[in-house]
């Protein structure tokens, strides 16, 4: 039978599994995938977040650029997660006056698009999951005492941060933070939690939405890769026991038949 092979002892990469996350997500999953970036983009906006800061070049994250230090001075963000906030919420204030202003992060599922009316919020949605075969038949590897067999593809699965404000200027100024918080956190996501791979994110254009009422959209978008593996035990036991039951009668379809009229009296 299929074996889904996703913890740290099979796969030998931390998967992304968060503390408080459900024991019925699958570390790796599309579901466990949008929580992660939905709980860094809360750290993001948490109050007293330094950020991350790039001082004197480097490419590959911030352990292994030796030259990489957290920035001594970070200008505050004009917005705070809170975490009392919820999608049906009236609006708050207005930035720049009302400033931090809180502002609601919460996975696009949580609630219907014409139950929404807190603004600005930020949602995280994803598009369809592609599977890229790895190999032929996705077939990785075999243990020969066992005979079971290893499969693996990669998820291909597009997501998509939504910005949202009942301003043009605030849902543009609040996909700018995010696209730069996930162009300079990329690496470091992708070495941390078992991402194959993580792209460069693209800023969208921030046009009009009326889903609950009228706000302006700004979509950061961005591809992410995760492995997903799994294996196939061998069921040679059950067959040899079905071999001698089948060896017993010495005619194979007066087995199969007494099968069939044992099913058969059972449903009656």
């Amino acid at each position: 039978m299929p074996i889904i092979l996703t913890d740290h002892d099979y796969t030998g990469s931390a998967m992304p599994r968060l503390a408080a996350e459900h024991n019925l997500i699958a570390p790796g999953s599309p579901t466990a995938v949008i929580g992660l970036f939905v709980l860094a983009l809360r750290h993001r906006f948490s109050p007293g977040t330094t950020g991350v800061g790039f001082i004197g070049g480097g490419s590959e994250g911030m352990d292994a650029d030796p030259d990489w230090q957290e920035p001594e001075v970070v200008e505050p963000l004009p917005w705070i997660w809170s975490t009392e906030l919820q999608p049906t919420d009236e609006c708050g204030g207005t930035p720049g006056v009302d400033a931090p202003k809180k502002i609601l992060i919460d996975p696009a599922f949580n609630v219907a698009k014409g139950a929404r009316n807190y603004r600005p919020a930020i949602f995280v949605d994803r598009g369809d999951v592609t599977p890229a075969p790895m190999a032929i038949s996705n077939f990785v590897g075999m243990h020969n005492q066992s005979s079971g067999k290893a499969y693996m593809i990669l998820g291909n699965m597009p997501l998509f941060i939504e910005c949202h404000s009942e301003l043009p200027v605030e849902s543009c100024a609040l996909a700018e933070t995010v696209w730069y918080f996930i162009l300079a956190t990329r690496l470091v996501f992708r070495q941390h939690f078992g991402l194959y791979d993580v792209s460069e994110p693209v800023l969208g254009r921030t046009i009009p939405e009326n889903e609950d009422k009228d706000v302006w959209k700004t979509t950061v978008s961005f591809n992410v890769q995760v492995e997903h593996r799994w294996g196939v035990r061998s069921i040679a036991p059950l067959l040899r026991d079905v071999a001698v039951n089948i060896s017993k009668y010495g005619n194979p379809d007066a087995y199969y038949t007494q099968i069939a009229l044992r099913d058969t009296v059972r449903e009656e």
